[in-house]
């Protein structure tokens, strides 16, 4: 968990650091749920608006895929963080396992 919220901020820097706990460990927790994948294929990124990049990652998981995008944002110390990606889309193509599956 303490390695995953390493990756998860904004331009302050990783969210574990500067958010509530509980509300952190919640959403990595729904996150790692929609994430478990059996390949994933991660594009080049692309520039977006305020700096940011933005990834296509590419995940199948048996029968499903899914085309999600990343976007990252670089914060102190030049480390750049996943600042959102498109959980919802995971949702709908069927990723999300239920707690405790």
């Amino acid at each position: 968990m303490q390695a995953l919220g390493a990756v998860f901020g904004n331009d302050k820097g990783p969210l574990r650091d500067h958010a509530d706990r509980t509300m952190v460990e919640r959403q990595l927790i729904i996150q790692l749920q929609c994430l478990r994948h059996d390949k994933a294929v991660v594009s080049e990124p692309v520039r977006g608006e305020g700096g940011h990049q933005i990834f296509v990652v590419d995940f199948t998981s048996g029968k499903n895929t899914a085309s999600v995008h990343f976007t990252t944002v670089k914060g102190p110390s030049d480390r750049w963080y996943v600042e959102v990606f498109e959980i919802v889309v995971l949702q709908n193509k069927g990723f999300c396992s239920k707690a405790g599956n």
